[in-house]
């Protein structure tokens, strides 16, 4: 029978469409007669001057129109607008203010495009970022399905470390040439599309059944694509070459056995000195990093994670979910996973897209849920049985109980613990998160009541400001009538409130307003956009883990930073650090010293461009701030972008893109600009820099206020606070090319490392670690 085109035959009982007297349910006459051809459509894409449609403009548009797969038509044009075109814009997209002068604007557009789209689907990656930027420009569209290849990338292989258009193409083997212009973002898109068109999932009878019932719940246009009769059938991903392996050790460290010993590791792998320290104790190992939790599991035999409470699917607020009559496409898509995969019960495990991850936070567990059959609490109550388990510092801080059942802790990453550990005992309080905990009219109103009156406390702290501005609490401020009026809302709200979260929430707004505790650091922030926010968290955190953790726990720290300031009490070191091979260089002054008036980019933005192509290997230029990176990136990209393999944090792409685009390039010469916070975020094994350029010595940002209020504690708080925790960003930057024996090279651009005495030490003190 043709229908819609295509010429194909169904067996109704297949899909479970034959009610029990043999006739066909009505399901079964839907799905037959109104099963969607998904090869015509019309594929689009636009580049624009920014993410916002309200105030941005389109300045590209292409489309081609599909009929049974075969391309029909195209539309293609530069749009004209007066807003400026940025460097940003520029550099991801090639177009440029000179090429869109004499193009024609939207208005003139407008019809055409309409008459070209019609009632066809729209599909593209992304899709609802155009629909809106057209709809936003009076583009009617209200009759057009939206198809999404990124929501279907993510569904159907979710393997993928990213779900980027260009990620999508290289492990599919698509050409793809000159990403991110929309007539080669179209044509990408086609030809993903009929690969994605050509997978379908292994299904059996319940999961066909669940797939039905689904289907009754939701507009989602491409829900109809699950309930085709069509074989199972997966693409072939072309992964990318094998990553570095983690090296191991040949030999132990040799531990007495007390109570708390510091292990010192430079230039080893920090995971593989875990792995040495032997199994004959029931040990917990917590960590820092993503990819080091995920080392320990690969590398520590029979070791398992447990990931913290709202990694875990609550199948409770599933099943509530289920019940729902009606269902966003968002909702309904998470469903769909739960289907494909039925043991997918973490959000590693699903896969999130961005539109799922609100929905995520409402299913998400809690830690305060102890329903046993929750998701968590039986990972948590498996996990206790285990005689290695691998978890996050963040989590164990939220769950000190956690350590009883273990008989040895293991710490890496200890220069983490500080931050780790603030977060856990602190907060940072604001409107959003109150309306979030409850949708009740009283509590909702004191809400806003409380807010509106921290909001005139802060206004007449910082009149205006386009930044956000940090007020740490004076005595002045907390005799203020204002302040005076906001602690005793709070403790009104406090007395009348009955339900247990709610309450746990509140007691850090009585720690906010009611603490003398010198111990505890107490803050405002009035954020042009966010509004005014409230911060507690302890001004150290040495005696909380010493009394919580390392007092009930033999305690064995690991560290390839050959420090943890200032976290942890100190103890026994035992140093199995080796040296490593590197060279630093300090350029000569001349070349990075700039003016009085313009400072030194300049300079050392004519050394980078000069010297990057003259490095061997791959490098990473890393920065203070992400302000300063992406001046620098764009000015270097002006003049090398078609020399050497450019990515720039916030730039190239979100963290999973950036590593993916990093690791599977075959450039001989790739330059990563990133900031030293963020490169804690990569496995060292993946990126395997060459070379590192340090554009500025690591120092903690002097505004923030609990840089203040730590500093101040000591006689001088630059020499020993600020240089010392420099000195421990400096050497986690170098953590992240130690593993090997060739020499490394170390270029330090900030020119204090030459003219100030305590960075030439710094500088010296590197030279031999």
């Amino acid at each position: 029978m043709a229908l819609l085109g295509e010429s194909f035959t169904v067996d109704a009982s297949v899909f479970g469409f034959v009610e029990e007297n043999g006739s066909m349910s009505p399901l079964f006459i839907y799905a037959f007669f109104y099963m969607k051809d998904f090869h015509s459509y019309v594929s689009l894409d636009l580049e624009t001057t920014g993410l916002e449609p309200e105030i941005c403009d389109i300045i590209e548009v292409a489309m081609v129109k599909v009929r049974n797969g075969e391309i029909v038509d195209r539309l293609e044009s530069f749009v004209f607008t007066p807003l400026e075109i940025s460097e940003h814009v520029s550099y991801l997209t090639g177009i440029h203010k000179s090429d869109i002068e004499n193009a024609p604007d939207f208005i003139e557009l407008k019809q055409k495009i309409e008459d070209f789209i019609g009632d066809d689907p729209l599909m593209g990656h992304n899709i609802w970022f155009d629909w809106n930027f057209l709809t936003q420009k009076g583009v009617q569209l209200e009759n057009n399905e939206l198809w999404d290849t990124y929501i279907m990338s993510n569904i159907l292989y979710p393997e993928l470390p990213s779900h980027s258009l260009e990620t999508n193409t290289k492990y599919f083997g698509i050409e793809h040439e000159d990403s991110h212009r929309a007539m080669a973002d179209v044509m990408a898109c086609y030809e993903l599309w009929k690969i994605l068109m050509d997978t379908f999932p292994e299904l059996d009878d319940k999961q066909k059944e669940k797939l039905k019932q689904l289907s009754g719940k939701t507009e989602w246009p491409l829900m109809d694509f699950f309930l085709q009769e069509k074989a199972s059938n997966k693409h072939e991903l072309h992964l990318p070459k094998g990553q570095q392996s983690i090296a191991l050790l040949q030999e132990s460290p040799q531990l007495e056995n007390n109570d708390f010993q510091l292990v010192h590791c430079v230039g080893r792998n920090p995971v593989a000195v875990a792995k040495a320290l032997g199994d004959e104790k029931k040990t917990l190992y917590i960590a820092g990093y993503e990819h080091t939790r995920k080392d320990m599991v690969t590398l520590i035999d029979g070791a398992v994670e447990l990931h913290a409470p709202y990694s875990y699917l609550d199948h409770q607020k599933l099943d509530e979910l289920w019940g729902h009559d009606t269902l966003e496409a968002p909702e309904a898509t998470i469903l769909l996973k739960t289907i494909l995969d039925p043991d997918a019960i973490s959000q590693d495990a699903l896969s999130l897209s961005h539109p799922e991850r609100p929905v995520w936070r409402e299913l998400q567990t809690q830690s305060t849920n102890q329903d046993p059959e929750n998701a968590y609490q039986k990972a948590y109550a498996s996990t206790c049985q285990q005689s290695k388990v691998v978890t996050s510092h963040a989590h164990i801080l939220h769950d000190l109980e956690y350590i009883n059942h273990f008989e040895r802790l293991v710490i890496l990453e200890p220069q983490m613990m500080e931050d780790n550990a603030s977060r856990a005992f602190g907060n940072l309080l604001n409107k959003e998160q109150w309306l979030g905990m409850g949708e009740d009219e009283q509590w909702v109103k004191q809400g806003e009541l409380f807010f509106a009156q921290l909001e005139q406390l802060g206004q007449s702290l910082v009149p205006s400001s386009q930044y956000p501005e940090h007020i740490v609490l004076s005595e002045n401020i907390v005799n203020s009538n204002e302040f005076i009026r906001l602690k005793s809302a709070i403790q009104e709200v406090v007395e009348v409130t009955e339900d247990a979260e709610k309450q746990a929430y509140l007691k850090y707004f009585q720690a906010f307003f009611h603490t003398n505790d010198p111990s505890w650091m107490r803050w405002i922030t009035v954020h042009p956009r966010r509004g005014v926010m409230i911060q507690v968290m302890p001004l150290s955190v040495k005696a909380l883990l010493k009394k919580h953790v390392l007092d009930k726990i033999e305690t064995i720290v690991v560290s390839n930073t050959s420090a943890c300031f200032p976290s942890l009490p100190d103890g026994e070191v035992i140093d199995f650090s080796k040296k490593t091979s590197k060279k630093i260089i300090l350029p000569d002054l001349q070349e990075i010293t700039g003016t009085k008036q313009q400072g030194d980019q300049k300079a050392q933005i004519d050394y980078l461009v000069s010297q990057l192509p003259n490095l061997q290997g791959n490098t990473a230029v890393v920065f203070t701030s992400k302000t300063a990176l992406k001046k620098y990136f764009f000015q270097v990209a002006k003049v090398l972008s078609d020399k050497l393999y450019l990515l720039g944090e916030d730039i190239s792409g979100g963290t999973g893109k950036l590593k993916d685009r990093y690791s599977t390039s075959d450039a001989q010469q790739k330059v990563l600009f990133v900031t030293y916070r963020n490169l804690r975020l990569f496995a060292p094994q993946m990126l395997d820099f060459d070379n590192i350029i340090i554009q500025g010595i690591p120092f903690d940002p002097p505004g923030l206020p609990s840089h203040q209020l730590r500093s101040a504690q000591y006689a001088n708080g630059f020499m020993d606070y600020a240089l010392p925790r420099a000195r421990q960003n400096l050497l986690e930057i170098l953590a992240s090319f130690t593993q090997r024996d060739d020499e490394r090279r170390l270029i330090v651009l900030d020119r204090r490392a030459q003219e100030k005495r305590y960075a030439q030490d710094l500088v010296e003190d590197l030279q031999n670690i």
